[in-house]
């Protein structure tokens, strides 16, 4: 069985989807290929991060505590699913790159892509750390 995933890298619930399908899968015992498809939830976003509460904020005209209390209520459903999401540290930006960085591993050694791509939702999401660009 092939399933196609459509994510980007910076959507919490796409961790937090790709976990749940990963303990689902688990519990059958079926020959499963999970492809990437990149999909940017912003592709006009710039190259050079800002915080992402911040522009949260800005894009839904709320407050910079309001933004925080919705990634609280995020961060609430990725603990129960095991992540240890912080993304009062998360910067947002454009996706391009780490994408086209996935599709290439994944072209070249697929077996590599999930747990790329499982590197990657933590470094951004548990640990804050910038996926951008090979300088961040």
């Amino acid at each position: 069985m092939r399933i196609d995933v459509w994510a980007d890298l910076v959507c919490p619930w796409c961790f937090i989807g790709k976990r749940r399908l990963q303990r689902a899968l688990e519990d059958y015992n079926v020959d499963v290929q999970i492809v990437h498809r990149a999909f940017q939830l912003d592709p006009t976003a710039s190259t050079h991060s800002e915080p992402t509460v911040d522009h949260l904020a800005a894009k839904y005209g709320v407050s910079r505590e309001q933004a925080l209390e919705m990634m609280s209520e995020v961060t609430e459903v990725a603990s129960a699913e095991g992540l240890d999401y912080h993304l009062d540290k998360t910067m947002t930006g454009n996706t391009r790159d780490v994408h086209r960085f996935v599709l290439w591993a994944q072209d070249t050694k697929p077996e590599s892509t999930q747990p790329l791509l499982t590197d990657l939702y933590s470094a951004y999401f548990e640990k804050g750390e910038r996926i951008f660009t090979v300088e961040d």
